[in-house]
């Protein structure tokens, strides 16, 4: 099965269903930020939606610690 490319940017909710959490939460992962100041999740504007960046929550799921007992 041949799968499109990867999208750039997703809207609020879908970040939310990859990212398996509420809209709170998302809010609260919206504000952290790195040594340096950077969001650890990046957004841009899309006109009014706020839209996050595809790679940007690639790499905060990376960057998260493994559970216990995970592989």
């Amino acid at each position: 099965m041949e799968r499109g490319p990867e999208p750039l940017l997703v809207t609020r909710a879908e970040a939310e269903r990859v990212l398996g959490c509420r809209t709170s939460k998302l809010y609260a992962l919206e504000k952290l930020r790195d040594a340096e100041g950077r969001p650890l999740l990046p957004t841009r504007k899309l006109g009014k939606l706020t839209m996050f960046e595809w790679a940007g929550l690639k790499a905060f799921v990376a960057g998260l610690p493994r559970a216990r007992g995970g592989a």
